[in-house]
């Protein structure tokens, strides 16, 4: 069990130090590679491995879903939201924590991202 543990952690390990991200699709796999690993006792090491590096590749392209859309960068947004931690102040920043409700773009388009986003306001 601990070897397996090992093999899933080094696959988690070995997306994380590729410089591009797979297709995401290949996330589907990982039911497969379950399969086999419960039907083929000896591929279980390796099976460990890929299912590590499938499921990284999911939870990020998850957490890349919720990153500002690229046609919205240098445009001007405006945010409804409540603030969600108490300001703290470093050096000339002052940052916290805000729950947005709504952004409002300049074409009329409306959106609420989930979770909590980190402001930094220099």
């Amino acid at each position: 069990m601990r070897t397996g543990t090992i093999a899933f952690l080094l696959g988690i390990l070995t997306l994380l130090q590729s410089a591009d991200l797979p297709d995401v699709r290949f996330a589907c796999l990982l039911p497969v590679i379950i399969l086999v690993c419960i039907r083929f006792p000896r591929a279980r090491l390796a099976g460990f491995f890929v299912c590590g590096f499938l499921w990284a590749l999911f939870r990020s392209e998850l957490n890349l879903d919720l990153t500002l859309q690229q046609e919205m960068e240098g445009k001007t947004l405006l945010v409804e939201g409540i603030i969600a931690s108490l300001p703290e102040q470093r050096g000339d920043s002052t940052r916290f924590l805000l729950k947005i409700r709504r952004i409002h773009t300049e074409t009329g388009r409306t959106w609420t991202p989930p979770g909590l986003t980190r402001i930094n306001w220099y």
